[in-house]
């Protein structure tokens, strides 16, 4: 509105002027009334519409884009160095909606500097999921620069990340792993952990996954997930450890339960703190390891990549046979 009023005001003055040379029976300058004629500015709710359009990813993965950019729409819509430097201000300030007091606020309310100054270091956004905001918003800013849109390329500053990955969670022993699983409220908890401590999956990796024979092997089978992975690495087999009776059972036990379930009961049983749900992929690790199990192996079945073996895009590293054997070095729960 500043800007309109600005520009309105100097063509009502251009005009002015005209007249009156006119009046005088002189040749009007015109050439002002060109300058000042401009384009509106874009906004990040118009730029955030036509890139989505461009997307060909997953309905999940386009909610998430969509829920963080109406938050941070929310928080601003204008696109100038000062508004983005106070997107990323407010973002660090934001509180988790998985909370059950910030759950039900609007996000009018969940913004205000009212809430905002209320919530407590702990229940504040991880950087992690502020830079997950910050990226959907560069790659925003970055589709409306490359296509003309933008005369400037504004590059928002990711968060640094201090900690290590294995700080934020610890690996539980083997038989802290069969007390956790032994006192589980019932037989879908008990057989959704056991799957995950066996598999070293992550939790939306078992979602996705089915199971398949391979080389006379009974497998979990995650390269044909029909929702996107984590990453490339993270299309593989899992052999179904020998302590899993009835893999289609436990399949349909963590499929029956909510993650937010899952998560939650594990939290609550294990104390909380470092000790979580995903402890038991780190145990997996942690005692496949310690089983003198090599790191490549390990890799393979978690996941991640590792250079000491060269893969293609047909291959894994490992026949099923082998990866079978060294699963099985894992203590049954």
């Amino acid at each position: 509105m500043t800007t309109a009023k600005a520009i309105a005001s100097t063509i009502s003055m251009s005009i002015d002027t005209a007249v009156t040379m006119l009046r005088l029976s002189k040749k009007p300058d015109l050439s002002t009334l060109v300058h000042v004629s401009q384009e509106p500015l874009p906004t990040l709710t118009d730029l955030s519409s036509n890139y989505f359009k461009t997307l060909s990813v997953t309905k999940g993965k386009m909610s998430s884009y969509k829920t963080m950019i109406k938050t941070i729409i929310a928080i601003s819509d204008e696109i100038s160095h000062k508004s983005l430097d106070g997107i990323r201000d407010k973002l660090q300030r934001l509180p988790k909606r998985n909370i059950q007091r910030y759950r039900m606020m609007s996000l009018t309310e969940l913004i205000s500097d009212k809430t905002l100054k209320t919530v407590a270091i702990k229940d504040k956004l991880t950087s992690k999921s502020i830079n997950e905001y910050l990226k959907i918003l560069n790659s925003i800013l970055s589709f409306g620069y490359d296509r003309g849109v933008l005369s400037q390329h504004h590059k928002i500053k990711l968060l640094p990340i201090n900690h290590q990955a294995r700080t934020e969670r610890s690996a539980l022993t083997h038989s802290e792993v069969e007390a956790f699983i032994k006192v589980s409220r019932s037989p879908e908890l008990a057989l959704s952990y056991q799957l995950l401590y066996l598999t070293g999956m992550r939790l939306s990796e078992a979602y996705k996954c089915t199971i398949s024979a391979v080389n006379g092997v009974l497998c979990f089978d995650l390269r044909h997930a029909t929702e996107a992975l984590k990453n490339s690495n993270s299309y593989r087999l899992i052999p179904v450890h020998s302590a899993i009776q009835n893999p289609e059972q436990s399949l349909k036990a963590i499929t029956s339960l909510k993650p937010s379930y899952l998560s939650r009961k594990a939290s609550e049983m294990l104390g909380g703190g470092k000790k979580t749900l995903y402890s038991l992929r780190h145990s997996f690790a942690t005692i496949l390891a310690s089983k003198g199990v090599q790191v490549g192996v390990v890799s393979e079945l978690m996941g991640h990549s590792h250079k000491s073996i060269t893969l293609n895009r047909y291959t894994k590293g490992y026949p099923v046979d082998t990866l079978l054997t060294e699963i099985n070095k894992l203590d049954a729960v």
